[in-house]
């Protein structure tokens, strides 16, 4: 049965069918070391999906890389898709670990990275913590609770899209404000190569734990299926702290642009087109805090 070990951790059993279903994934790979590490991260993703499971989350696992035969035989992996919110990676601590370990080849495409330690007959599971952004390695003691892992996927609802073709005719979504007159703060015009007329656009607060940050977007229409976009980030009356990312990323949470704010900054920037029915994510990163928003053109 499963219980909370603690306010911040999970714990699962590991019985019968944890086990075959990871004897399913190495049986066939000849490589000791890499039999082993296949049949860690099937633990890691069996324990992740039952807990998922019990609070009610629908997830895909069979349309991972971790359940993949031709690709988990060559990749260091252990995703799991969470149906409507997006991609975890679970990634497994043996007993006495005090470091976790992201590998390169998943620090795309996942929402959160959430450890895993097994106690050392592997018939038990502690699912620790996670962070939202990859790291080759993490302290154990650093990650953040799994309280704030299930607020992150609250955040994460890949179905809330914002269609910003609303937008175009001044309907904006809740939590968005209207900006009228567009481009009233003078660094804030800043960006636009091609301004052109007419403008629409909106602002959302960001609140992080220490501070606000605002993000605006600014919409002209090039053409009938064109809309230049224009994504900004400041804080209140005061410079952007350093290390403030702003990610452009596609539909499926690849990060196909990012900026970083320095000492000075007063804003960090893109600008970017895209074309009716397409869709695309911006995120804000501060920290291990991050908020997304979806859109479609």
């Amino acid at each position: 049965m499963n219980h909370l070990a603690s306010p911040l951790t999970f714990t699962v059993p590991l019985a019968y069918e944890a086990h075959e279903q990871a004897r399913s994934c190495y049986e066939n790979i000849a490589d000791g070391k890499k039999a082993k590490q296949v049949y860690l991260n099937t633990l890691a993703v069996y324990a992740v999906n039952y807990y998922l499971t019990c609070l009610g989350f629908i997830t895909d696992w069979q349309s991972c890389d971790s359940y993949n035969p031709v690709l988990f035989q060559f990749m260091d992996v252990g995703d799991l898709m969470i149906v409507n919110k997006g991609k975890v990676e679970c990634r497994p601590v043996l007993p006495d670990a005090t470091v976790g370990v992201i590998p390169p080849e998943t620090w795309d495409g996942r929402i959160a990275y959430l450890f895993v330690r097994f106690n050392a007959s592997l018939k038990e599971a502690e699912i620790l913590g996670f962070i939202a952004l990859p790291e080759a390695e993490i302290p154990l003691g650093d990650l953040n609770s799994l309280e704030d892992f299930l607020l992150s996927l609250d955040r994460e609802k890949i179905d809330s899209t914002i269609n910003l073709r609303g937008w175009l005719v001044g309907k904006l979504d809740r939590g968005w404000q209207l900006l009228d007159p567009l481009l009233n703060t003078p660094q804030l015009a800043l960006g636009f190569r091609n301004l052109q007329s007419p403008v629409i656009g909106g602002i959302k607060s960001l609140d992080f734990p220490d501070m606000s940050l605002y993000l605006k977007l600014s919409l002209t229409p090039i053409t009938g299926e064109e809309t230049n976009i224009l994504a900004q980030v400041y804080a209140p009356d005061t410079i952007l702290p350093e290390g403030v990312k702003l990610v452009i990323a596609d539909e499926d949470g690849n990060f196909v642009e990012e900026t970083t704010s320095g000492l000075e900054d007063d804003l960090i920037q893109f600008e970017f087109s895209a074309i009716a029915a397409e869709k695309f994510q911006i995120i804000v990163i501060y920290g291990n805090q991050r908020f997304p928003e979806n859109f479609e053109i």
